[in-house]
């Protein structure tokens, strides 16, 4: 399966007619509940408490890391980011989740040979989970 992360200013190499744009992710995780201090959205008081997913993705294929890290920096809020996991045959369900009130709370690099990852966290108040089948 591969998936595919869609953050708002945030743009990558994803060419595919359905993820056109998104960032090409190589592991994902649930992490522990956190509070992060910077987290407002909405009528969300600072410090509410938050769920967090950790990702993975090549350093190549985050062509503006930058934005990336200035968006940790900030802890500037935003209201939606999608994941799509994608199953790789026609005919095969995979996933989209998508995540409200959310915040990337971490960035970091981690060289490992010739490539390199980018490892960061996204807190979120909630998140919907949906079956998806790969028509294409």
């Amino acid at each position: 399966m591969t998936a595919y992360l869609h953050l708002p200013k945030m743009s990558g190499p994803s060419k595919g007619p359905d993820w056109k744009g998104w960032l090409p992710i190589a592991s994902w995780s649930f992490g522990p509940a956190k509070r992060p201090a910077a987290a407002t959205s909405g009528n969300r008081p600072a410090g509410s408490d938050f769920k967090e997913a950790i990702f993975s993705a090549r350093a190549e294929d985050v062509p503006n890391a930058a934005v990336l890290f200035a968006l940790a920096a900030s802890g500037e809020p935003f209201d939606l980011a999608k994941l799509a996991v994608v199953p790789d045959a026609v005919g095969d369900w995979g996933s989209e989740y998508f995540f409200s009130d959310c915040v990337v709370t971490s960035a970091s690099g981690l060289g490992r040979g010739d490539q390199p990852l980018l490892n960061f966290g996204l807190a979120f108040e909630s998140f919907e989970r949906r079956e998806a089948l790969r028509f294409r």
